[in-house]
């Protein structure tokens, strides 16, 4: 892996800027996880009039399905929620069917994975449940 793209992830780690979702509100919210691995999601989003206005997160795994969760709330806040539907399908579809992903700062960080691909699993606990919570509305 590139070191640029070790340092960015680092920032990214260190910096949860939407990893705000209170434990107590986690009965409210939309949780996806495989039976066969530790990672929890949680995802909550305030939507009006067909946009995200906020969304948060919060869970228990590893550090790539914090990663995936922190770097999908970016890709997908103050989005059209059809938009983030969207997006959430290519990611996906690129730890489904190992397709590439779109060019862009957070996707590339996400493309990483190809170098790891038992570790799609990972970002697809994170992009089921933002998918959980955005087929709500």
């Amino acid at each position: 892996m590139d070191s640029s793209i070790q340092i960015k992830i680092r920032n990214v780690l260190s910096d949860f800027k939407f990893k705000n979702l209170k434990e107590k509100d986690f009965a409210k919210s939309s949780v996806y996880y495989l039976t066969n691995c530790a990672d929890k999601i949680y995802v909550k989003a305030n939507i009006k009039n067909n946009k995200i206005i906020k969304i948060s997160w919060n869970g228990e795994g590893c550090s790539i399905s914090f990663l995936s969760s922190e770097l999908i709330a970016r890709l997908i806040n103050k989005k059209n929620v059809n938009e983030a539907k969207e997006i959430l399908k290519k990611l996906k579809d690129f730890a489904n069917n190992d397709i590439s992903l779109p060019k862009g700062d957070i996707f590339d960080l996400l493309g990483f994975l190809k170098e790891h691909p038992i570790r799609k699993r990972c970002l697809l606990v994170a992009a089921n449940s933002y998918l959980l919570e955005l087929n709500k509305f």
